[in-house]
């Protein structure tokens, strides 16, 4: 790490890491002896997605160090807070970003410190990207969900319009999809809406019921599935069943659509269904 003038003896190369019965190898580390840094390199045009970000998750988790980059396309800083593993911030290579130009000043071993580092992580932590391990699998197609920067760029963009009284809404959190939760302070906590990107041209704006065993077994799915049915939005979008056992209703939404369209039609989708839950749904 010549750039940033570490000495050899706080920089490895090759970290070996433990995963289950396999062996991997981390990239770099930057070793202090209160923190460390797990630095993870890809080709400068390798797109960074949520395979990506598990890996070097999971590198941080077994070295037990708190601070990651992964470094390829654009770069991306993680930090485990509180056993939860986040994606803090996307940095691009343009001139003046001044998320790079303070990362890059931490990082040179003079200033580098587990208080400088805390410092760029506490001013960012509101918009960070929850990674969740073990979710990187769509159960249909068994495929990997290329979860891009752009995707999430987008909720983001949409969950900063939306803010409503009575309900709360979450940031963007990574499962098999992208998605942010959005909870009715009146409901139970299984009966929420979700607004997922479940690819990269549409998104669902979804009322979504979690609890399949009480959803069949209560008789709350035929009232639901009845007092839902008649719901208009507009010309252009229909309400259907998501495909989990019909567990749910959304409406498919062009990704394509303005940031603000989208968040308004959020809104109606919510007046209408929140109307019919209220006065027809015993929860």
């Amino acid at each position: 790490m010549t750039i940033f003038h570490w000495e050899d003896d706080n920089v490895q190369h090759e970290v070996p890491v433990q995963m289950g019965k396999e062996k991997k190898f981390a990239d770099i580390v930057l070793k202090r002896d209160d923190f460390g840094i797990v630095i993870e390199m890809k080709a400068p045009g390798i797109g960074l997605g949520h395979d990506e970000a598990l890996q070097i998750s999971s590198y941080m988790r077994n070295l037990g160090y708190k601070y990651g980059l992964l470094v390829g396309k654009i770069i991306q800083v993680f930090y485990e807070d509180d056993r939860t593993m986040k994606m803090i911030r996307e940095i691009e290579y343009t001139p003046n970003n001044e998320d790079g130009i303070e990362m890059g000043s931490i990082l040179d071993s003079a200033v580098c410190s587990n208080e400088e580092l805390q410092k760029f992580i506490s001013a960012r932590i509101k918009g960070a990207v929850i990674i969740e391990p073990g979710k990187i699998t769509d159960s249909k197609s068994k495929k990997s969900q290329n979860i891009t920067p752009a995707r999430i760029k987008k909720l983001r963009e949409i969950g900063n319009m939306f803010n409503r009284e009575g309900l709360d809404v979450s940031d963007v959190s990574m499962g098999i999809y992208p998605y942010i939760h959005i909870l009715n302070q009146n409901w139970p906590r299984h009966l929420h809406y979700e607004f997922t990107s479940r690819d990269e041209d549409h998104v669902g704006i979804e009322l979504h019921y979690e609890n399949r065993n009480s959803w069949e077994g209560s008789g709350a799915r035929k009232t639901f599935d009845s007092c839902c049915s008649d719901i208009i939005i507009d010309n252009k979008h229909e309400i259907k069943h998501t495909p989990r056992n019909a567990h749910g209703i959304c409406i498919q939404v062009s990704s394509k659509e303005d940031s603000k369209e989208i968040a308004a039609l959020m809104n109606i989708f919510i007046d209408k269904t929140i109307g019919k839950i209220n006065k027809d749904v015993t929860l």
